[in-house]
């Protein structure tokens, strides 16, 4: 049912920007297998649709960011370590976000009890290199109303909204775009 919804937004479909249109053909929608699903699938045999789905997501953007740190403040995603080091070796997963880094992205959980004050303390002039993964924004009321004040933030530029999660980016060179896309 939720594929049929949003079929109108699938493969790029009303996307404008290049880039933008660029990470959802060849980062969100990519469907050719990459050079570790295979490891990866007989690692974790018993990981659900979903949650292979998500997790070869985040593989795609380790290999797409190849960003200095990955900072992972969700327990929802299983296994999402194994397939972020899959993507980009170089990327050191941490739980706090260090200080003085450059390049990052940040992986949280909207339905976790302590998201709004860990949302708070992000350093919002320090991301604009970044990018921000957000779980399960749909998955209640309080959750899709906390998505939509994020998406509305003049600080996020591009926002997508793949139901099963959200990825924002500040990049200011930008203009401000939201994105519903059929993942």
């Amino acid at each position: 049912m939720i594929w049929l919804a949003r079929c109108r937004h699938s493969r790029g479909f009303g996307v404008q920007s290049p880039s933008a249109y660029s990470f959802v053909r060849y980062v969100i929608n990519e469907h050719y297998p990459y050079y570790a699903y295979f490891d990866l699938k007989k690692k974790f045999p018993k990981l659900t649709h979903t949650e292979r789905k998500l997790n070869s997501l985040y593989f795609r953007i380790a290999n797409f960011a190849q960003a200095s740190f990955w900072t992972v403040a969700s327990t929802s995603c299983r296994n999402a370590a194994d397939y972020i080091q899959a993507g980009c070796r170089k990327s050191e997963i941490v739980n706090m976000l260090p200080s003085g880094f450059t390049k990052t992205v940040i992986l949280i959980d909207f339905s976790s009890s302590d998201v709004v004050a860990f949302l708070m303390s992000l350093p919002y002039d320090k991301l604009s290199d970044s990018i921000l993964i957000a779980e399960n924004i749909h998955s209640g009321k309080r959750e899709y109303a906390l998505w939509r004040h994020m998406v509305l933030d003049k600080r996020v530029i591009t926002s997508y909204d793949l139901y099963y999660c959200g990825i924002l980016m500040f990049d200011r060179e930008k203009y401000k775009q939201n994105y519903v896309i059929n993942f």
